[in-house]
């Protein structure tokens, strides 16, 4: 086998437990509406006699970023979707708190981004408007009294992308002025975003203009839209990542990240807009294999990542899909042992070949399969054993006994001959009888009518014995070709005719049961059985059962799922009627009618219905064995209920 290089289908599986790459994940954005419950936000220029607050212009344009994101078939997630807050004790308390939330909704770190909502305010300058983007710098170092979460620090390079992207399609299609920019802060929920993230300032509501504007539903969609658009910028590149997960490159366009993995080994490319692998050359050659379960991963591009995955596990081992070699096993044992002749034990492997490898560096050295002592190679020692095919002559040479026999197996009329001596050791066509030293060729060949020929042996009887565990064999004397037994051919000897048993008796959980050639044959042996059917094997036509319905006018199957079951005797008749099941139960004592499918109990002559309907004046007016039933035939009454016969429990009222 030779090593292969990952499918872009299996890099998914492969990224997802190998590498820190999430493929084919979902792009996943993390909305904050600023503020809310009773950290109101600035209340801007009107909000002290109007009652409107950043809190609400904050939560409006979130749900319309996340209606618009939706619909792009973003996963969107809102740390609030109404106005509360999370923390009572503090303002700083209830920063805390949303964090712990929002970084709680992270699945898929390299895939998502955090993005909060907020609203400005200048009440010392009113004129001030405009929008700004704020995110975490790691460029302006690491402050000892604002420290950031550590996979900011990570992410900071593309929280600073993201501020860029978003930046710009906001001024480019929001009907909104720039205010202070693009600004690095310290703001807690940007440093403390375990993802790329940043707070986004839609405007200021000090100034009385931009806050009537703010205020708008229209002009708040045009912005959830512009927000949108640079969210879909930030997702619409191409990474060039390797092996091991670490991304090298990040490029706008296709044709320049492949242009960059093309001249490089190992790598795969990212369309982090559509979140699939685009192209791999990635080589994996080395696989981890459990004992029971298999194959666990897709293969491993080196064998220590293969090894660092294994050892988490108990019963595995790593091939190598290059060679066929296993290179290490946590419960294999190394079967296949190096032997001089004169210095004993030299080596052991798990792979015949790496065995046969070390030995050929050595004179006089012989390869045995420890756990069989099977010889199975040598640079010093005769292969004793001959493999001779009846017709080809030798086709095979082994140091052992039990390896030439493993070969001949798979060949007809082969034997395995001693060469030393001439003496014959085993064969498929020919019986051995060491005792009188005779030898008898198989004559009496069984044949299967799809498989060709499976057994050969001296005699009829046994023979026939081996093609009965069959079906559809026939025994056939190989001298004279005569057809002398068969469970699917009927053989008239007298007549030198032989007929197709086509009429195939067939049971509904067993399988096929009888072959006849006569439709009577079959049907009678049929008989015998419950839940049989005969079917014409050439047609596929349904001739008869006893459990289906043939309607053959309108060419319909129906099941015979009302069964007649005797006290005694146990199942008696079947139909696919209830009326017809209860005909034929009526005429025997002791018999009910069972609904197969359900297991219902739908009529009987000796047992007490399960089910009685009581009017309030009338009394008893019904009696069944269906709670289903009786309920229905309640319902035609006023004052009806329904009671378990036996325990009185009333089960229904009306």
């Amino acid at each position: 086998m030779k090593g292969k290089l990952i499918t872009l289908a299996a890099v998914a599986i492969f990224l997802i437990l190998g590498f820190p790459v999430l493929a084919m994940a979902e792009k996943t954005v993390i909305i904050d509406p600023g503020h809310g419950g009773r950290y109101t936000g600035t209340s801007g220029y009107s909000g002290a006699s109007t009652g409107y607050y950043e809190k609400h212009a904050n939560m409006e344009i979130s749900q319309k970023l996340r209606a618009v994101l939706v619909n792009k078939g973003y996963n969107v997630k809102m740390t609030r979707t109404t106005d509360k807050h999370f923390s009572s004790y503090s303002s700083s308390a209830d920063l805390r708190e949303r964090m712990k939330v929002a970084n709680g909704m992270v699945e898929d770190r390299d895939n998502t981004i955090f993005i909060s909502i907020h609203h400005n305010a200048l009440p010392s300058n009113p004129a001030m408007r405009g929008y700004e983007t704020y995110y975490f710098d790691i460029k302006d170092g690491i402050s000892s009294s604002y420290p950031p979460d550590p996979l900011q620090v990570k992410y900071s390079p593309e929280s600073r992308r993201l501020a860029k992207v978003v930046h710009t399609n906001v001024l480019s299609y929001a009907p909104v002025t720039e205010g202070r920019g693009i600004v690095s802060n310290n703001l807690y929920v940007t440093r403390n975003a375990q993802v790329p993230s940043i707070l986004a300032e839609m405007g200021y509501m000090s100034n009385p203009t931009e806050e009537r504007n703010i205020k708008s539903s229209s002009d708040q969609q045009k912005k959830a839209e512009a927000l949108a658009r640079g969210i879909d910028s930030y997702f619409n590149v191409y990474e060039v990542y390797n092996e091991s997960g670490e991304r090298l490159r990040i490029y706008e366009t296709e044709g320049a990240a492949l242009t960059y993995a093309k001249s490089r080994d190992n790598v795969y490319v990212f369309d982090k807009a559509r979140q699939e692998v685009t192209f791999t050359n990635i080589d994996t050659r080395y696989e981890v294999h459990h004992a029971a379960k298999g194959l666990l991963e897709e293969p491993f591009a080196t064998e220590e990542m293969a090894l660092d995955f294994a050892k988490k596990w108990k019963n595995t081992y790593i091939l190598d899909n290059e060679t066929d070699n296993i290179l290490w096993s946590n419960y294999l044992s190394k079967n296949y042992s190096v032997i001089h002749a004169a210095k004993g034990e030299l080596y052991s492997d798990y792979n015949l070949e790496g065995a046969i490898q070390y030995a050929e560096d050595w004179k006089n050295t012989k390869v045995v399969n420890t756990k069989t002592d099977e010889l199975l190679w040598s640079n010093y020692l005769s292969k004793n054993y001959s493999v001779i095919h009846a017709a080809k002559g030798e086709l095979y040479t082994a140091y052992s006994l039990n390896g030439a026999i493993e070969y001949a197996e798979d060949w007809l009329n082969t034997k395995v001959v001693n060469t030393n001596t001439g003496e014959l050791l085993w064969s498929n066509y020919l019986d051995v009888d060491k005792e009188n030293n005779q030898v008898t060729e198989k004559n009496f060949k069984v044949i299967h009518a799809a498989k060709g020929e499976l057994y050969a042996d001296s005699t009829l009887e046994g023979a026939i014995g081996y093609a009965e565990d069959w079906l559809n064999t026939k025994v056939v004397n190989e001298k004279t070709g005569e057809l002398l037994w068969s469970n699917y051919l009927d053989v008239d000897k007298e007549n030198n005719q032989v007929t197709e048993k086509n009429f195939k008796v067939i049971h509904a959980a067993k399988g096929e049961l009888y072959a006849d050639s006569t439709l009577e044959g079959a049907i009678n042996y049929a008989k015998d059985w419950l839940n049989t059917k005969v079917v014409n094997e050439e047609t596929g036509e349904l001739l008869w059962s006893n459990y289906l319905d043939v309607d053959k006018q309108s060419n319909q199957v129906t099941e015979k799922n009302f069964k007649v079951i005797h006290a005694a005797k146990g199942e008696l008749y079947a139909d696919s009627t209830l009326e017809g099941a209860i005909d034929y139960a009526g005429a025997w004592l002791n018999t009910k009618v069972v609904n197969e499918e359900t297991g219902e109990l739908l009529w009987s002559n000796y047992l007490q219905p399960t089910y009685a309907v009581t009017h309030s004046v009338h009394g008893v007016l019904y009696e069944s064995f269906s709670k289903d039933d009786a309920i229905e035939y309640a319902q035609k009454w006023k004052n009806t209920k329904v009671i378990h016969t036996a325990t009185d429990e009333v089960v229904w009222v009306f």
